[in-house]
């Protein structure tokens, strides 16, 4: 099944999750007091599948090819592949506001930090709704703009909250 899906758009889903995920942990681990790697995760996991509905369902339906980059993305890790099917199931996950809390710790790291992973992070997951909108072989102007308004709004928001 998964197999069928384009490997690059895959690829490309895969990778942009590990580095969300990845993203997540550090700053997890280098966060005193510590977040709660499971809090960090759970958070990521609703965002990922906020991102996923926002996006799968701007056309106006879900095609199986974007069903499929999501059954990739539990398969990734399997830790956080339960965490999305537990997500699934959250109330937050069918919100149309954007979940803020992930973008939020990396966003509050940097200023603490002095670096730059909540761009990184963003841009990942900009990436995964990028694999989200192509995976049956065509962007629809919907789809495209649904992506770009989701994650204008996120920098947006972001930057508004950021000291300068």
């Amino acid at each position: 099944m998964v197999a069928q899906l384009n490997s690059a758009m895959l690829a490309v889903a895969t990778r942009s999750l590990e580095t969300a995920i990845e993203i997540g942990r550090y700053v997890n681990q280098n966060t005193a007091p510590s977040y709660g790697a499971a809090g960090q995760e759970d958070d990521l996991a609703v965002t990922v599948l906020n991102v996923f509905d926002r996006l799968a369902w701007s056309d106006g339906s879900l095609d199986r090819d974007e069903c499929r980059v999501l059954e990739a993305l539990i398969a990734v890790d399997p830790a956080f592949g339960a965490r999305l099917e537990a997500a699934s199931q959250s109330a937050q996950r069918r919100s149309e506001q954007i979940h803020w809390p992930y973008f939020r710790a990396v966003q509050e790291f940097d200023a603490r930090e002095n670096c730059h992973l909540g761009v990184i992070a963003i841009d990942s997951l900009e990436s995964l709704g990028y694999a989200i909108i192509a995976a049956n072989g065509r962007v629809l102007p919907s789809e495209a703009t649904a992506l770009e308004d989701y994650f204008r709004e996120v920098r947006a928001t972001l930057a508004e909250a950021t000291p300068a």
